[in-house]
Protein backbone atom coordinates (compact mmCIF):
# COMPACT_ATOMS: atom_id res chain seq x y z
CA UNK A 1 0.00 0.00 0.00
CA UNK A 2 1.42 3.40 -0.91
CA UNK A 3 1.12 6.72 0.93
CA UNK A 4 -2.14 7.51 -0.86
CA UNK A 5 -3.83 4.34 0.39
CA UNK A 6 -3.50 2.64 -2.99
CA UNK A 7 -2.50 -0.93 -3.61
CA UNK A 8 0.94 -1.23 -5.13
CA UNK A 9 1.07 -1.07 -8.90
CA UNK A 10 3.77 -3.74 -9.21
CA UNK A 11 2.45 -7.31 -9.32
CA UNK A 12 4.16 -10.51 -10.32
CA UNK A 13 3.45 -11.28 -13.97
CA UNK A 14 1.12 -14.24 -14.51
CA UNK A 15 -0.24 -15.87 -17.64
CA UNK A 16 -3.72 -14.52 -18.32
CA UNK A 17 -5.98 -17.11 -19.95
CA UNK A 18 -8.57 -16.02 -22.52
CA UNK A 19 -11.68 -18.17 -22.11
CA UNK A 20 -14.77 -18.24 -24.30
CA UNK A 21 -18.32 -17.93 -22.96
CA UNK A 22 -21.66 -18.35 -24.67
CA UNK A 23 -23.22 -21.30 -26.52
CA UNK A 24 -19.89 -22.73 -27.69
CA UNK A 25 -17.97 -21.80 -24.54
CA UNK A 26 -19.44 -23.90 -21.74
CA UNK A 27 -16.00 -25.30 -20.93
CA UNK A 28 -14.59 -21.78 -20.70
CA UNK A 29 -17.28 -20.69 -18.26
CA UNK A 30 -16.72 -23.79 -16.15
CA UNK A 31 -12.97 -23.13 -16.08
CA UNK A 32 -13.56 -19.50 -15.07
CA UNK A 33 -15.86 -20.63 -12.25
CA UNK A 34 -13.22 -23.08 -11.05
CA UNK A 35 -10.61 -20.30 -11.00
CA UNK A 36 -12.91 -18.18 -8.83
CA UNK A 37 -13.50 -21.03 -6.40
CA UNK A 38 -9.73 -21.50 -6.16
CA UNK A 39 -9.12 -17.86 -5.27
CA UNK A 40 -8.28 -16.51 -8.72
CA UNK A 41 -9.29 -13.34 -10.54
CA UNK A 42 -11.49 -13.47 -13.63
CA UNK A 43 -12.75 -10.62 -15.80
CA UNK A 44 -16.28 -11.17 -17.12
CA UNK A 45 -19.03 -9.21 -18.90
CA UNK A 46 -21.92 -7.51 -17.10
CA UNK A 47 -24.72 -5.34 -18.49
CA UNK A 48 -22.49 -2.28 -18.45
CA UNK A 49 -18.77 -3.09 -18.64
CA UNK A 50 -16.43 -6.01 -17.95
CA UNK A 51 -15.91 -6.58 -14.23
CA UNK A 52 -12.86 -8.01 -12.49
CA UNK A 53 -14.19 -10.70 -10.19
CA UNK A 54 -12.96 -12.68 -7.20
CA UNK A 55 -14.60 -14.69 -4.45
CA UNK A 56 -16.13 -12.04 -2.19
CA UNK A 57 -15.73 -14.27 0.88
CA UNK A 58 -11.99 -14.89 0.34
CA UNK A 59 -9.89 -12.00 1.69
CA UNK A 60 -6.77 -13.10 -0.22
CA UNK A 61 -8.72 -13.30 -3.48
CA UNK A 62 -10.23 -9.85 -2.86
CA UNK A 63 -6.74 -8.44 -2.23
CA UNK A 64 -5.76 -9.58 -5.74
CA UNK A 65 -8.42 -7.27 -7.21
CA UNK A 66 -6.92 -4.24 -5.48
CA UNK A 67 -3.39 -5.28 -6.46
CA UNK A 68 -4.20 -5.93 -10.13
CA UNK A 69 -6.07 -2.64 -10.52
CA UNK A 70 -3.88 -0.50 -8.27
CA UNK A 71 -7.16 0.33 -6.56
CA UNK A 72 -7.19 2.43 -3.35
CA UNK A 73 -8.24 0.57 -0.21
CA UNK A 74 -10.90 3.19 0.63
CA UNK A 75 -12.85 2.33 -2.54
CA UNK A 76 -15.46 -0.40 -1.75
CA UNK A 77 -16.50 -3.19 -4.10
CA UNK A 78 -19.92 -4.30 -5.29
CA UNK A 79 -20.75 -7.95 -4.62
CA UNK A 80 -22.65 -9.86 -7.32
CA UNK A 81 -25.05 -12.68 -6.40
CA UNK A 82 -27.47 -14.89 -8.31
CA UNK A 83 -30.02 -15.96 -5.69
CA UNK A 84 -31.41 -15.14 -2.27
CA UNK A 85 -29.37 -17.77 -0.44
CA UNK A 86 -26.19 -16.20 -1.78
CA UNK A 87 -27.46 -12.73 -0.82
CA UNK A 88 -27.90 -13.91 2.77
CA UNK A 89 -24.25 -15.06 2.83
CA UNK A 90 -23.03 -11.50 2.35
CA UNK A 91 -25.76 -9.29 3.84
CA UNK A 92 -28.05 -9.18 6.85
CA UNK A 93 -31.64 -8.50 5.82
CA UNK A 94 -33.05 -6.13 8.47
CA UNK A 95 -36.66 -6.87 9.44
CA UNK A 96 -37.50 -3.15 9.67
CA UNK A 97 -36.80 -2.70 5.96
CA UNK A 98 -38.04 -6.14 4.93
CA UNK A 99 -41.10 -5.08 2.95
CA UNK A 100 -39.27 -2.35 1.03
CA UNK A 101 -36.34 -4.67 0.34
CA UNK A 102 -38.59 -7.43 -0.97
CA UNK A 103 -40.36 -5.00 -3.30
CA UNK A 104 -37.08 -3.65 -4.62
CA UNK A 105 -35.63 -7.08 -5.32
CA UNK A 106 -38.85 -8.28 -6.94
CA UNK A 107 -39.06 -5.22 -9.19
CA UNK A 108 -35.46 -4.48 -10.13
CA UNK A 109 -33.47 -7.73 -9.79
CA UNK A 110 -31.80 -8.96 -11.83
CA UNK A 111 -30.78 -5.55 -13.07
CA UNK A 112 -28.86 -2.33 -12.46
CA UNK A 113 -29.82 -1.65 -8.84
CA UNK A 114 -27.14 -2.02 -6.15
CA UNK A 115 -28.50 -2.23 -2.60
CA UNK A 116 -26.58 -1.18 0.52
CA UNK A 117 -27.32 -3.58 3.36
CA UNK A 118 -25.67 -4.47 6.69
CA UNK A 119 -22.53 -6.53 6.06
CA UNK A 120 -22.60 -10.19 7.08
CA UNK A 121 -19.71 -11.16 9.42
CA UNK A 122 -18.03 -13.44 6.87
CA UNK A 123 -17.54 -10.63 4.32
CA UNK A 124 -13.93 -9.35 4.48
CA UNK A 125 -13.55 -5.73 5.57
CA UNK A 126 -11.62 -5.02 2.35
CA UNK A 127 -14.81 -5.56 0.34
CA UNK A 128 -16.64 -2.74 2.13
CA UNK A 129 -13.57 -0.59 2.88
CA UNK A 130 -14.32 -1.22 6.58
CA UNK A 131 -17.83 0.25 6.26
CA UNK A 132 -20.74 -1.46 8.02
CA UNK A 133 -22.73 -1.77 4.78
CA UNK A 134 -22.08 -4.03 1.82
CA UNK A 135 -23.11 -3.17 -1.75
CA UNK A 136 -24.93 -6.04 -3.46
CA UNK A 137 -26.62 -6.53 -6.78
CA UNK A 138 -27.88 -9.32 -9.03
CA UNK A 139 -26.58 -8.80 -12.59
CA UNK A 140 -28.82 -9.32 -15.59
CA UNK A 141 -26.14 -10.40 -18.08
CA UNK A 142 -26.56 -14.14 -18.86
CA UNK A 143 -22.81 -14.84 -18.82
CA UNK A 144 -22.42 -13.17 -15.43
CA UNK A 145 -25.40 -15.10 -14.06
CA UNK A 146 -24.06 -18.43 -15.30
CA UNK A 147 -20.58 -17.72 -13.98
CA UNK A 148 -21.85 -16.93 -10.48
CA UNK A 149 -24.11 -19.99 -10.51
CA UNK A 150 -21.27 -22.31 -11.51
CA UNK A 151 -18.79 -20.75 -9.10
CA UNK A 152 -21.26 -21.09 -6.25
CA UNK A 153 -19.79 -18.06 -4.47
CA UNK A 154 -20.65 -14.35 -4.42
CA UNK A 155 -18.34 -12.40 -6.69
CA UNK A 156 -16.85 -9.02 -5.75
CA UNK A 157 -16.21 -7.11 -8.97
CA UNK A 158 -15.28 -3.54 -9.90
CA UNK A 159 -14.61 -2.64 -13.55
CA UNK A 160 -11.80 -4.68 -15.14
CA UNK A 161 -9.26 -1.93 -15.73
CA UNK A 162 -6.35 -0.26 -13.99
CA UNK A 163 -7.55 2.34 -11.49
CA UNK A 164 -8.31 5.60 -13.28
CA UNK A 165 -8.22 4.02 -16.74
CA UNK A 166 -11.07 3.62 -19.20
CA UNK A 167 -13.67 0.99 -18.28
CA UNK A 168 -13.58 -1.93 -20.77
CA UNK A 169 -16.45 -3.17 -22.91
CA UNK A 170 -14.63 -6.08 -24.61
CA UNK A 171 -12.21 -8.81 -23.58
CA UNK A 172 -9.57 -7.18 -25.79
CA UNK A 173 -9.87 -3.96 -23.79
CA UNK A 174 -9.39 -5.94 -20.57
CA UNK A 175 -6.25 -7.61 -21.89
CA UNK A 176 -4.85 -4.29 -23.10
CA UNK A 177 -4.90 -3.07 -19.49
CA UNK A 178 -4.62 -6.17 -17.29
CA UNK A 179 -2.84 -8.87 -19.32
CA UNK A 180 -0.31 -10.51 -17.01
CA UNK A 181 -2.02 -9.12 -13.90
CA UNK A 182 -5.14 -11.36 -13.67
CA UNK A 183 -5.77 -15.08 -14.07
CA UNK A 184 -8.31 -14.99 -16.89
CA UNK A 185 -10.80 -13.06 -18.94
CA UNK A 186 -14.08 -14.71 -19.90
CA UNK A 187 -14.94 -13.41 -23.35
CA UNK A 188 -18.68 -12.92 -23.74
CA UNK A 189 -18.43 -10.49 -26.65
CA UNK A 190 -18.90 -6.75 -26.42
CA UNK A 191 -20.80 -5.58 -23.35
CA UNK A 192 -24.15 -3.91 -23.96
CA UNK A 193 -23.30 -0.77 -22.05
CA UNK A 194 -25.98 1.35 -20.42
CA UNK A 195 -26.09 3.66 -17.43
CA UNK A 196 -24.27 2.72 -14.22
CA UNK A 197 -26.17 0.77 -11.58
CA UNK A 198 -27.93 2.91 -9.00
CA UNK A 199 -26.47 2.58 -5.47
CA UNK A 200 -29.31 2.75 -2.92
CA UNK A 201 -29.19 2.61 0.88
CA UNK A 202 -32.39 0.78 1.79
CA UNK A 203 -32.55 1.87 5.45
CA UNK A 204 -31.70 5.52 4.77
CA UNK A 205 -33.83 5.65 1.60
CA UNK A 206 -30.89 7.44 -0.04
CA UNK A 207 -29.28 7.14 -3.46
CA UNK A 208 -25.50 7.55 -3.28
CA UNK A 209 -24.89 6.99 -6.98
CA UNK A 210 -27.63 7.85 -9.48
CA UNK A 211 -28.00 5.35 -12.29
CA UNK A 212 -30.44 3.47 -14.48
CA UNK A 213 -33.01 3.08 -11.69
CA UNK A 214 -34.20 6.56 -10.73
CA UNK A 215 -35.32 7.96 -7.40
CA UNK A 216 -38.85 8.25 -8.79
CA UNK A 217 -38.87 4.58 -9.78
CA UNK A 218 -37.69 3.48 -6.33
CA UNK A 219 -40.13 5.78 -4.55
CA UNK A 220 -43.02 4.36 -6.54
CA UNK A 221 -42.06 0.84 -5.50
CA UNK A 222 -41.43 1.37 -1.78
CA UNK A 223 -44.13 4.01 -1.25
CA UNK A 224 -41.79 6.52 0.41
CA UNK A 225 -39.72 9.54 -0.52
CA UNK A 226 -36.16 8.91 -1.73
CA UNK A 227 -33.39 11.50 -1.62
CA UNK A 228 -30.23 11.68 -3.70
CA UNK A 229 -26.95 12.36 -1.90
CA UNK A 230 -24.43 13.96 -4.23
CA UNK A 231 -20.68 13.90 -3.76
CA UNK A 232 -18.98 17.27 -3.58
CA UNK A 233 -16.30 18.42 -5.99
CA UNK A 234 -13.75 17.61 -3.28
CA UNK A 235 -14.87 13.98 -3.23
CA UNK A 236 -14.47 13.78 -7.00
CA UNK A 237 -10.94 15.14 -6.71
CA UNK A 238 -10.16 12.67 -3.95
CA UNK A 239 -10.96 9.78 -6.27
CA UNK A 240 -8.32 10.73 -8.81
CA UNK A 241 -4.95 9.02 -8.64
CA UNK A 242 -3.22 12.35 -8.30
CA UNK A 243 -5.05 13.36 -5.13
CA UNK A 244 -2.77 14.09 -2.20
CA UNK A 245 -3.16 12.51 1.26
CA UNK A 246 -4.43 15.87 2.52
CA UNK A 247 -7.29 15.87 -0.01
CA UNK A 248 -8.18 12.31 0.94
CA UNK A 249 -8.15 13.16 4.64
CA UNK A 250 -10.48 16.10 4.06
CA UNK A 251 -13.00 13.90 2.24
CA UNK A 252 -12.83 10.76 4.40
CA UNK A 253 -16.19 11.37 6.05
CA UNK A 254 -17.87 11.97 2.72
CA UNK A 255 -16.46 8.79 1.22
CA UNK A 256 -17.48 6.78 4.30
CA UNK A 257 -21.02 8.01 3.83
CA UNK A 258 -21.10 6.17 0.52
CA UNK A 259 -20.95 9.09 -1.89
CA UNK A 260 -20.10 7.10 -5.00
CA UNK A 261 -18.85 8.64 -8.19
CA UNK A 262 -19.58 7.34 -11.67
CA UNK A 263 -17.04 5.24 -13.50
CA UNK A 264 -14.37 6.67 -15.77
CA UNK A 265 -15.18 7.14 -19.51
CA UNK A 266 -15.76 3.91 -21.37
CA UNK A 267 -14.40 2.50 -24.59
CA UNK A 268 -16.47 3.29 -27.70
CA UNK A 269 -19.35 0.87 -28.15
CA UNK A 270 -20.12 -1.45 -30.98
CA UNK A 271 -23.28 -3.45 -31.35
CA UNK A 272 -23.05 -7.12 -30.50
CA UNK A 273 -25.35 -9.90 -29.45
CA UNK A 274 -24.19 -12.07 -26.58
CA UNK A 275 -25.73 -15.54 -26.73
CA UNK A 276 -26.82 -17.04 -23.43
CA UNK A 277 -24.59 -19.77 -22.02
CA UNK A 278 -25.63 -23.38 -22.27
CA UNK A 279 -26.69 -25.22 -19.16
CA UNK A 280 -23.90 -27.36 -17.75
Amino acid sequence: MDSRGQAGSEVAAIKTARLEAGVSGAAGTRRAAQMLREGGTVAFPTETVYGLGANALDSMAVAKIFSAKGRPAWDPLIVHVDNRAMLEKVAILPPDTGEALERLMYTFWPGPLTLLLPRAPQVPFAVTAARPLVAVRMPKHPVAQELIRLAGVPIAAPSANRFGHTSPTTAAHVLADLDGRIDAVLDGGAATVGVESTVFDVAARAIYRPGAVTAEMISAVIGADVHVVRASADAQIAESQSASPAWRSATTLLMRNWCWSTDKPRWPLRSASIPPPTSV
